[in-house]
């Protein structure tokens, strides 16, 4: 039997990895784990694994502050393939260190399309290391039956305390990452009249919408009197209680525009943002504003991502691991 161990410290990356599980078994793979961190809420544990045991091993990649990817990469270098997963647009710039030495690589990386792929390689990595094969998370968000979400949305709405029919508005905070070090919430941030997004949110949404927020794990933030906290439920049932959806960096915007909501992007009305704020390279946004990965009118035919190729993401990504395994 074929095995692989799946490498995980962080919540984006686990939500991929826990995408690939049906495939991978499918495909007769036994599972292994090594999961911790934020990623332990959303994959399970498993037995302890051993080298021996293993025919490829795949993981994230972590901050390079912390670097625990390296450590585990230098745990395993030279006993069997290796295969990296970009689970974001975000933070592509997280293979290097500070002092711009590249990390330790895997034997290949999977990326979501090929802008990022193109950017890699113009930092200089090796050629064949990264791979286009789409995003599984996105693919299986974007394919959930009527039936899956209705379930979805009566769970959610039940666990958050909400009506079935009560209209719901989720924001999806995130910390910027300023120039000189310091960390901003997206809630603190101005708009074009002055007024902070959480009391422009109020002014404009309170009325019409019940407001949920969901906080990064990075950001301190007390949720506003009135409004819901959806940090309680994962983000897929976050997204199922939700008919409305506005942010701006965060990936889960992505989720939601794959899941057909309606998603807007307030990266024209925050006054001051960079995409560098958000962890993106100005060289990646405008691409990924056309694509329409942040932002989503569910009314128009195109929607949904159109542009972003996640047909078979997973077997491509199945396909990769074989070529490793039969050649690393």
């Amino acid at each position: 039997m074929k095995t692989v161990l799946f490498y995980a410290r962080e919540a984006g990356v686990a939500s991929m990895i826990a995408a690939l599980e049906e495939p991978f078994l499918d495909a007769g793979f036994r599972l292994f784990y090594d999961v911790a961190g934020d990623a332990a809420d959303i994959l399970r544990g498993g037995a302890p694994w051993k080298v021996s045991d293993l025919n490829v091993a795949i993981c994230g990649y972590d901050d390079p502050i912390l670097d625990r990817t390296g450590d585990f990469l230098s745990k395993i270098a030279g006993l069997m393939p290796t295969l990296g997963l970009l689970d974001s647009w975000k933070g592509v710039d997280r293979f290097w260190y500070s002092d711009g030495r590249l990390r330790q690589l895997t034997d290949r990386l999977i990326v979501p399309d090929e802008g990022v792929r193109n950017y890699l390689l113009a930092r200089g990595v090796p050629f064949d290391w990264p791979v286009v094969a789409g995003h599984p998370g996105l693919e299986c968000m974007r394919g959930f039956s009527t039936g899956k979400r209705k379930l979805m949305r009566k769970e959610a709405r039940s666990v958050l305390g909400l009506s079935e029919y009560v209209p719901v508005l989720l924001v999806l905070s995130e910390p910027f990452r300023l120039p000189d070090g310091n960390r901003l919430s997206l809630l603190d941030a101005r708009v074009v009249n002055g007024e902070s997004v959480k009391d422009w949110l109020d002014d404009i949404y309170a009325n019409d919408y019940r407001i949920a927020l969901r906080l990064h794990p990075l950001e301190h933030y007390k949720v506003p009197f009135g409004w819901i906290d959806a940090g309680n439920v994962g983000f897929d049932l976050a997204l199922a209680a939700a008919d409305r959806v506005i942010g701006l960096g965060s990936t889960t915007l992505a989720y939601a525009v794959a899941y057909g909501l309606d998603v807007q992007c307030l990266d024209n009305q925050v006054v001051g943002w960079v995409p560098e704020f958000s962890d993106i390279p100005t060289e990646l946004w405008d691409g990924l504003i056309s694509l329409g990965i942040f932002q989503n009118d569910p009314n128009r035919l195109d929607s949904h991502l159109p542009n972003l190729d996640l047909n078979d993401s997973s077997h491509r990504i199945l396909a990769e691991v074989e070529r490793l395994v039969i050649s690393p």
